[in-house]
C-alpha cells in the first residue's frame, strides 16, 4: 500500500513538472516571438518532449495554455500589490500620486512561482495586443481588487480631473507601464541587443516620473 502511495505521488509530481515545463516554455517563446508566431510544435520542441500532444492532453488547446499563463500572472500580481498595499495603509495610506504608482510599478517586474525569468511583461503585452477579448473576459473571472484599488486611489488623490479624462489617463497609464517595462525586460533578458538608453539613468524611476507626469498632466481647454 505505501509502496501505491509513493507511485502515485511520483506520478503526480511528472505530471506537475511537465505542465510546469511546458507553461514556461510558452510563456518564453510568446515573449520572445509574439503569439501568432508560436505553435504548439515549437512550444513542445522548446520543452524537448518526444510526444507532441502532451500539450493538447494538459490544457487542452494552445488558447487554453495563454488563459492558464494569463491567471497565474494575475493571481501572483494580486499577491504581491495585496503585501505592498498592506504595507503602505500601515504608514499611514498614500499621500502623493507617486506613492501609489511606485507600488504599480515596482511590483510590475513579474515572475511566478514557477518560472522567475525576465519573461512574464512581455508575454502579457503580446498577449494583450493579440487577444484583448479574452484578456477582458479573464480580468473579470479573477481577482482584481487589489489593482483596482490602486487605481481608486489615484483618482481620489486627483479630484480636480474630470472623471472622463481620468477614466482615459488610466487606460493611458495602464498601456504607459506595459509597453515600457516591456522594452526594460527585453534589456534585462539580452543587456547586449539593446542600447545604451536603459543604462544612462535608473530606468524604474523614470518610469516612476514619467507616468505620475502622464496622471497628472494639466487638462487642456478644448
Amino acid at each position: 500500500m505505501a509502496q501505491s502511495s509513493s507511485n502515485d505521488a511520483n506520478i503526480t509530481s511528472d505530471k506537475d513538472d511537465t505542465r510546469t515545463r511546458i507553461k514556461s516554455a510558452a510563456r518564453k517563446l510568446i515573449a520572445e516571438r509574439g503569439v501568432e508566431a508560436v505553435s504548439t510544435r515549437d512550444i513542445m520542441k522548446e520543452v524537448e518532449a518526444r510526444n507532441s500532444s502532451l500539450l493538447n492532453y494538459y490544457f487542452g488547446s494552445k488558447e487554453n495554455l495563454i488563459s492558464e499563463l494569463m491567471a497565474d500572472i494575475f493571481k501572483y500580481a494580486a499577491q504581491r500589490w495585496e503585501a505592498r498595499l498592506q504595507a503602505l495603509e500601515a504608514r499611514g495610506g498614500p499621500r502623493t500620486v507617486r506613492d501609489v504608482v511606485e507600488v504599480i510599478v515596482q511590483e510590475a517586474e513579474w515572475g511566478t512561482d514557477s518560472d522567475s525569468s525576465p519573461t512574464v511583461t512581455r508575454f502579457l503585452m503580446n498577449v494583450f495586443c493579440t487577444r484583448r477579448k479574452s484578456v477582458r473576459r479573464l480580468a473579470d473571472s479573477v481577482d482584481m481588487s487589489s489593482f483596482n484599488y490602486l487605481l481608486q486611489m489615484i483618482t481620489q488623490l486627483l479630484p480636480d480631473i474630470p472623471e472622463h479624462t481620468m477614466r482615459q489617463r488610466l487606460v493611458f497609464f495602464a498601456w504607459y507601464q506595459l509597453a515600457t517595462l516591456s522594452a526594460y525586460e527585453a534589456f534585462l533578458a539580452d543587456p547586449n541587443e539593446q542600447g545604451s538608453v536603459w543604462i544612462k539613468d535608473d530606468a524604474r524611476r523614470n518610469i516612476v516620473d514619467t507616468s505620475v507626469g502622464l496622471l497628472m498632466a494639466p487638462v487642456s481647454s478644448e
